[in-house]
């Protein structure tokens, strides 16, 4: 079973308010996020180059790294610990990505994960503030799919509040 086919299990009973799967926003947010760097890669191929720099040169493996951020974002608040999801890479994911880009998707996926004790605001500032481009392309598509399902109200105000703190803060 490869590391999607995992998320996709491990999020098998979970649900989104108004019951649907929340595996559907994990795809939501991954479609999003690899349609970014797309977009990024036409508009300004020096910015493609300095978001890619940390990742690799290597366009396919620049969106596999961003796939499974994306599809992993939410792991370790709602489903389990960094090191579950470590094991979820599967050996023949390790030997084609290497460790360093395992290590480039956990360090991503933590950064997106709430810490105890963390209220909403630190947690974006975190985000915002960190040099984690890969993390804030994943938040952004977040936000931008969790904007979508919200209401107007308190709850769409902090995620427009949230997703302009890290926008503005992109590239910083």
């Amino acid at each position: 079973m490869t590391f999607s086919e995992s998320i996709k299990e491990a999020f098998a009973k979970k649900k989104r308010e108004g019951g649907e799967p929340y595996f559907n926003h994990l795809t939501r947010v991954k479609d999003a996020a690899i349609s970014s760097v797309h977009q990024l890669k036409k508009v300004s191929e020096e910015n493609f180059k300095e978001f890619t720099s940390a990742i690799s040169d290597d366009l396919d493996i620049v969106l596999i790294v961003v796939e499974a951020v994306s599809l992993g974002h939410d792991y370790i608040e709602d489903i389990g610990t960094v090191s579950d999801l470590f094991h979820l890479v599967t050996d023949s994911e390790l030997q084609e990505l290497g460790a360093e880009k395992v290590s480039i998707i956990m360090s991503a996926i933590k950064m997106l994960s709430r810490n105890e004790n963390e209220n909403y605001f630190d947690f974006i500032n975190r985000i915002a503030n960190s040099k984690n481009m890969l993390a804030k392309l994943v938040k952004l598509a977040d936000l931008n799919d969790n904007m979508s399902d919200s209401k107007e109200g308190s709850r769409k105000d902090k995620y427009r509040f949230a997703y302009e703190k890290i926008s503005a803060n992109f590239w910083k």
